[in-house]
């Protein structure tokens, strides 16, 4: 894996919002800072917290079997690449960077719903995760120079 958005990889090797994804006889799973158990251990990979919801993938097939939870273990976004993705990045601000199989980029929010829709053009270089609800992207090559907006 990896790719244009690039890898988390498995697990963060961090607390994040208070859970940290770890391994145990195989399986990811999310524990608190006290030890005890919040998540069951079932996933083949686990994400950082971000936002209240991490990416877990289900099993060796990261290209389908990937999800969102909440804290509670609850799957709020399901198998986002089903819906045309091959890539996403973690959610900021509510929104997350896509990139679909023909490699344009575009943006979605916790729900899946295509806030900037990946064009049948190569609109979009790049777009970087949100920040104060602005992302710097940049633009299609045009007569050979890149152009940047903000």
């Amino acid at each position: 894996m990896g790719g244009a958005l690039g890898y988390l990889g498995e697990g963060s090797g961090g607390f994040n919002e208070g859970l940290v994804a770890v391994k145990k006889n195989g399986k990811w799973g999310y524990i608190d800072k006290s030890g005890k158990t919040i998540i069951k251990f079932q996933y083949y990979i686990a994400d950082n917290f971000n936002e209240g919801i991490a990416r877990v993938y289900l099993d060796e097939n990261t290209t389908s079997s990937n999800r969102y939870i909440n804290k509670t273990g609850k799957i709020v976004l399901t198998n986002v690449t089903s819906i045309k993705f091959i890539e996403i990045t973690d959610f900021h601000d509510g929104l997350a960077i896509i990139v679909n199989p023909s490699g344009y980029w575009g943006v979605i929010n916790k729900t899946g719903k295509k806030i900037v829709k990946p064009t049948n053009r190569k609109e979009y270089e790049t777009i970087s995760s949100f920040s104060e609800g602005m992302a710097v992207v940049q633009s299609s090559y045009i007569y050979g120079k890149s152009i940047w907006s903000y």
